[in-house]
């Protein structure tokens, strides 16, 4: 028999229960206090590793949330440069101008993705932009060029961050840990396992070393679950729970904020195209009544 080896992919929280579990176990015992010191010094580096990953998260969530503010910024440069595009072309959406842009598409088709293709597009404004004869053209490809160039650093910034998550969880410091902790797991087992036999005074059972952990359900060594066995198997499951809901919650709030900024956006944008459709149709009357007067004044 040995102890049980922890997954990988259980959650820091549930490892940290586990060393504290086998740590209290050998702390109440005088034969084995001296197995707690490595213990008790697992249990602090888990604490440690824990404020790392902690940190990882907390890096996850900046570099997302610096997408999102970067894609706000050129959804609403896509908003101002389809004003002044039309403001060029006195509303005509049909005009090459506006055409070489927009094509077929609304803005808020464009401001759809985050980052992604909408980056792609307007990155290949920015020559036909800055190259314009119309001055508030080449203002609004220099700031584009700007704002694209903050845009790339935000999506590297991201790039960086999950690899970085990648690297600590697959071959870094959570799984060095965890390998330690297995590894230390098991040298105990190995000594406590030797005691029933060396201390034959002390009159240990044949499971002495089996006491100081946790055994999971589908371990095929495992000794038949106590109430306590079970009750630290919930403890872990409710952590990880824990942890699922944080990180369900955070895209599902994310998810809710892009939609009703897109939302948002469609609102405004819908507002301008009835206000030049308003702006039109006056100018079309005006022009009516003008035609109807100079046909009076031939009649």
């Amino acid at each position: 028999m040995s102890a049980p080896q922890i997954p990988q992919k259980t959650p820091l929280i549930g490892v940290l229960d586990e060393i504290t579990f086998t740590l209290i176990h050998l702390q109440e015992n005088e034969l084995t206090l001296q197995q707690a010191p490595a213990f008790e010094a697992l249990q602090a580096e888990c604490m440690d590793v824990m404020h790392a990953e902690l940190l990882l998260h907390i890096g996850r969530a900046g570099a997302q949330a610096s997408i999102i503010a970067r894609d706000t910024k050129l959804d609403y440069f896509v908003d101002d440069l389809s004003r002044t595009v039309l403001t060029l072309t006195k509303g005509n959406r049909a005009a090459a101008l506006y055409r070489q842009y927009f094509a077929n598409q609304r803005p808020s088709d464009i401001e759809k993705p985050v980052l992604g293709k909408e980056l792609e597009q307007v990155t290949a404004w920015i020559p036909s932009l800055k190259a314009s004869p119309e001055a508030s053209l080449t203002a609004l490809g220099s700031e584009l060029e700007q704002r694209v160039a903050k845009a790339n650093d935000a999506v590297k910034r991201r790039a960086n961050v999950e690899q970085q998550n990648h690297d600590f969880r697959m071959g870094g410091l959570r799984k060095a840990f965890i390998d330690k902790t297995n590894a230390l797991r098991q040298e105990t087992f190995g000594v406590l396992a030797k005691m029933p036999h060396a201390l034959p005074e002390a009159h240990l059972p044949a499971s002495f070393a089996d006491t100081f952990f946790r055994h999971q359900a589908s371990a095929p060594s495992a000794a038949p679950l106590t109430s306590e066995d079970i009750k630290g198997q919930i403890q872990a499951l409710q952590a990880q729970i824990v942890d699922l809901q944080t990180e369900l919650k955070r895209v599902e709030e994310q998810d809710k904020a892009d939609a009703e900024a897109g939302r948002a956006r469609r609102a405004v944008e819908i507002g301008k195209e009835l206000e030049d459709a308003r702006k039109s149709q006056a100018e079309g009357e005006a022009r009516i009544v003008e035609l109807e007067k100079e046909l009076a004044k031939k009649a």
